[in-house]
């Protein structure tokens, strides 16, 4: 059977060369011509791609390599940095750009042969929801906190406007994400001096500095966070449309204020999700209960996965920096279960 070879659209020669030479030999199929990390084919053989592609990083070729494929990076005969960068990242071959096409063509047909074995990927979910403070934080930390009495948790945040899971767990705000990007970038792995502990949770504070959190550097991160936590959460704060981490999720949380207002808001951004549609779970419900799960599902169009019953007790504790209340944490369990 032929491998399955995919590779990353590129202006530079070797991409077309070796598309040409994939379609006259019949040595393998070429089966895609990716231009963003989504845009490639979730069952192929090998990837081929250059350094010259900006999201190309160590911890994109580390996740592609936990999946099984095998990675043959490309670079330029005179960029040592990036040769570098596919060797630190473990490539399984690394070649000139100068190398003809049916070079390429024997190196994936030889690694292709010999499969990599699959790794078990983490569960993520992701926490989000609109601006206004719909409780995003709070149930975040909750969900990880209960996760992690079990699980080996990591719990991210990447609310680039309003990081407050260290301020909400009671931790200093440094190390914080601001000290793993650089390592993160350079190796594809979150270095264990920019982690905290909560308890049994392990906790990757976020920055204040948006600028460092562009939609690579997220995904980046998340991906390098596999080898951290056996499941892994994220308060990712009102995501943007487009935001990589929502795709990359095994399931997302929309937490919704149960409030005129917060349905407006949570429907604002329901409006634009792209992403598999997420689980809403409406927040300090009252007594109005019916009425309000019915607006939800007007509004949203979205039936109500859970709601949580208003509770003084969560915003004294949040306050204190206190272990979330257990009735609260109680009703978040439909969520990992």
């Amino acid at each position: 059977m032929r491998p399955k070879v995919a590779t990353i659209l590129s202006a530079q020669p070797w991409e077309q060369e070796f598309a040409d030479a994939a379609r006259n030999s019949g040595g393998v199929r070429l089966v895609g011509r990716a231009y963003e990390p989504d845009d490639l084919p979730s069952d192929v053989d090998v990837i081929i791609g250059g350094s010259e592609t900006s999201w190309m990083t160590p911890a994109c070729v580390k996740e592609w390599q936990a999946r099984g494929i095998r990675i043959i990076g490309i670079h330029p005969a005179t960029d040592t940095p990036g040769r570098r960068l596919f060797e630190t990242a473990g490539a399984d071959a690394v070649l000139s750009a100068l190398e003809p096409p049916e070079v390429l063509l024997g190196t994936a047909r030889s690694l292709a042969a010999f499969p990599r074995q699959s790794r078990s990927v983490p569960r993520i979910t992701v926490v989000s929801g609109p601006a206004g403070a719909p409780g995003r934080t709070e149930c975040a930390v909750a969900i990880a906190t209960l996760v992690s009495r079990t699980t080996r948790t990591l719990l991210i945040d990447l609310d680039d406007r309003f990081p407050s899971v260290a301020l909400r767990l009671g931790l200093p705000p440094f190390p914080n994400i601001d000290n793993a990007i650089d390592e993160t970038r350079g190796t594809g792995k979150i270095p264990l001096g920019a982690l905290q502990t909560a308890g049994e949770l392990q906790v990757l504070a976020g920055t204040f500095r948006s600028d460092r959190l562009d939609p690579r550097m997220r995904r980046d991160l998340l991906w390098a966070a596999r080898d951290v936590g056996d499941h892994i959460v994220v308060d990712a704060g009102s995501s943007d449309e487009g935001d990589p981490i929502l795709e990359l999720a095994t399931e997302t949380i929309l937490v919704c204020d149960a409030s005129p207002i917060g349905l407006v808001r949570a429907a604002t951004l329901a409006g634009w999700w792209r992403a598999d549609p997420p689980r809403v779970l409406l927040n300090r419900i009252g007594s109005d209960q019916e009425d309000m799960l019915r607006a939800c599902r007007h509004a949203l169009g979205l039936e109500p996965w859970a709601s949580i019953a208003y509770d003084p007790q969560v915003r004294r504790a949040s306050v204190r920096a206190e272990p979330s209340p257990e009735r609260f944490v109680g009703q978040l369990e439909v969520f990992i279960s």
